[in-house]
């Protein structure tokens, strides 16, 4: 049952970054990169306060949110910019900052090497993974997490 909240959760905190952006494009475009840091720090601000969350579940709602504030306001502003940069046309498909996600990779391969070598990792993904290319060198880190917010 927590994984079907889990996903839901995630699913509806998703659009709250989407319609940040849209509202800050639409109506306020003079203050683009302005707002884009302003989601940043606000997104990091709220990760960095779940530390002191008691509750799992407020700590993980407010981690999530934190998160997609960061995503919206680093990364999705981030090809917006180097769109209106390169002058890369909207396609009658999709946005032009869209045609340059594809050079993401080159943030998500080193960051996907870094999380596979991280032995105190405990995501389910990530240690299947671990143990398909045989890169565990000793047991899974045990015990309880008491706090899953910054330290």
């Amino acid at each position: 049952m927590k994984g079907i909240v889990s996903f839901f959760l995630v699913l509806f905190v998703m659009p709250l970054g989407h319609a940040a952006m849209i509202i800050i494009e639409r109506y306020y475009e003079a203050y683009m990169a302005l707002a884009a840091v302003g989601l940043t720090l606000v997104g990091i601000a709220i990760i960095v306060a779940t530390r002191w969350f008691e509750d799992d579940g407020v700590q993980s709602f407010w981690g999530a949110l934190g998160g997609v504030l960061v995503w919206t306001g680093s990364v999705e502003y981030s090809f917006v910019f180097a769109m209106q940069r390169f002058n890369i046309p909207d396609s009658s498909f999709t946005g032009g900052e869209y045609m340059l996600l594809e050079y993401s990779l080159g943030l998500l391969i080193p960051l996907l090497f870094y999380i596979l070598f991280q032995e105190s990792i405990r995501c389910s993904p990530v240690l299947w993974l671990r143990k398909k290319f045989n890169l565990m060198r000793g047991s899974v880190a045990t015990g309880r997490i008491d706090n899953y917010g910054p330290r």
